[in-house]
């Protein structure tokens, strides 16, 4: 067993798997210090403090999207669902003019 794990071909796959662990730990380090930079904070504290307002005063149901304005796709806005709805909860929603939501 020992003869077969050290062929070259077994060492290249080793090898490999470890260059492999290692770059995916540091992405994962990256994209953990880029999730918690303070950039980031302030951008949604920033979104946090602006109020909400219902979606139907941003856009009618069933419209798509406009291209300028309130309601643009390239927009975060803080919106509360209706009350009669079947998920009723503040949060935050990016529009999408390709998905009408």
């Amino acid at each position: 067993m020992i003869r077969t794990a050290l062929k070259p071909a077994w060492l290249a796959l080793l090898a490999l798997l470890v260059v492999v662990v290692i770059s995916f730990y540091q992405l994962g380090m990256w994209q953990l210090g880029v999730s918690t930079s303070t950039a980031s904070r302030e951008s949604s504290q920033e979104q946090a403090s602006r109020p909400t307002v219902p979606v139907e005063q941003l856009i009618a149901p069933r419209s798509t999207f406009p291209a300028e304005g309130p309601a643009a796709p390239s927009r975060w806005r803080a919106a509360t669902t209706p009350a009669g709805s079947s998920s009723s909860r503040t949060g935050c929603w990016r529009g999408s003019a390709a998905t009408g939501w």
